[in-house]
């Protein structure tokens, strides 16, 4: 039986080695509550659909991902005969409700299809418990394993270790190097990264009336996913206001050090109109520290992806940050799923699927925080959500 938890502020922290008690445990998804539509249904302007993975090849959608009438019929069968197919679904850490999400949609989805779960566990953003915990899901003997990983680099020993088990295998937001499909991997699935990122620029410079001067905060190694955003978001300026300047672009590590990078910016940049970081927690410090260094929400902008609580709260409040560009991580999840056991039945799907992002403001963020999160606005979410009606 799944755990109930709910989880408000999502700190992430990326490659950092905080330790917590349950790092590389065993964990269940968040219980949700199912929405009243889907994503597909929002009446909110979708982000730009730019996909690219790291061999270059362009994304299929994942509308065009489905199992046929034939393949679930195997499935049922398979399921009925008191012998299921297995899987293990090992996430890269789960202390936010976007990954729980994922975790969740490739859960319900393969147990729809009479799939037994032998373990759902997460690394805690450590790609040495999350090699372990490969290693063990190995043992397991599964017939797919779902894989977040945390390093592309480090981990790609153990990923081929997979398939030479004979283990189907999917990956979710990053690739690790090397691997060939379908041989070594049977599907990869992101969101629209670079189309979220043009999204933000886009946002950023209608914003700024197409002149002024930006930054961009970035991780300070590299990522797919997170690149991808800022390649996106410099695309939208080039292409489209040429007058908006790219001042810096800095890296970092920590939520602590995203703080000190915006003071540092913030002063060393007087004249600076916004900044762009690559998801909504480090644009939560940064909004912070506009504050504190006298700056207002009319003057200074903010642009970036994801949608948790704090982050929507900040842009329903017409605060610093003015847009959230995202994508439905449940169908990020279910996506992965539904590639996995096209890939035990022998049929792989595509090499590389995406699942499109939104784009959200203060105007619709309430209600695509709901569909997408699965879960209640709060009541201080709901009545700032009043104001823009």
């Amino acid at each position: 039986m799944r755990k109930l938890f709910t989880i408000f502020v999502a700190v992430l922290m990326v490659m950092l080695a905080f330790s917590l008690a349950f790092a590389g445990a065993e964990k269940a998804p968040i219980k949700v509550e199912k929405p009243a539509m889907s994503t597909e249904e929002m009446d909110i302007p979708r982000a730009r659909d730019l996909a690219i993975d790291p061999f270059g090849r362009p994304s299929v959608d994942y509308t065009k991902v489905f199992l046929t009438d034939a393949e679930k019929a195997k499935l049922k069968k398979r399921a009925e005969s008191g012998d299921p197919y297995t899987a293990v679904i090992a996430m890269h850490m789960m202390q936010s409700q976007f990954n729980s999400l994922q975790a969740l949609g490739c859960q319900e989805t393969l147990q729809e299809y009479g799939f037994k779960i032998l373990s759902i566990n997460e690394a805690n953003w450590q790609p040495e418990i999350h090699i372990q915990n490969i290693e063990t899901s190995i043992e397991m003997n599964p017939d797919f394993i779902l894989s977040v990983p945390v390093a592309e680099k480090a981990e790609i020993e153990i990923h081929k270790k997979i398939g030479e088990n004979g283990i189907k295998l999917v990956t979710i937001d990053l690739h690790p190097y090397g691997l060939q499909y379908p041989d070594e991997i049977q599907g990869f699935v992101t969101t629209t990264e670079r189309g979220n990122g043009y999204s933000c620029g886009e946002v950023m410079g209608k914003l700024l009336g197409g002149k002024g001067k930006v930054a961009i905060m970035e991780l300070s190694f590299y990522h797919y996913c997170t690149n991808e955003r800022v390649i996106g978001f410099t695309q939208a300026l080039e292409e489209k206001y040429p007058d908006i300047e790219i001042i810096d672009k800095v890296g970092f590590t920590t939520r602590e050090e995203a703080r000190r990078v915006a003071d540092s910016l913030l002063a060393k940049y007087p004249e600076l109109d916004g900044i762009f970081p690559i998801w909504d927690v480090p644009a939560l410090e940064i909004a912070a520290a506009a504050k504190d260094a006298g700056r207002t929400p009319d003057d200074f902008i903010i642009t970036t992806t994801d949608l948790n609580e704090a982050g929507a709260l900040e842009v329903v409040k017409d605060g610093f940050i003015k847009a959230l560009v995202a994508s439905d991580p449940y169908i990020m999840g279910r996506t992965a799923a539904i590639l996995g056991m096209k890939a035990v039945l022998g049929e792989p799907g595509p090499a590389f699927v995406s699942v499109q992002g939104f784009v959200f403001t203060k105007e619709n963020v309430v209600e695509g925080y709901e569909i997408m999160n699965r879960q209640k606005a709060s009541k201080e979410m709901l009545e700032w959500a009043k104001k823009w009606q």
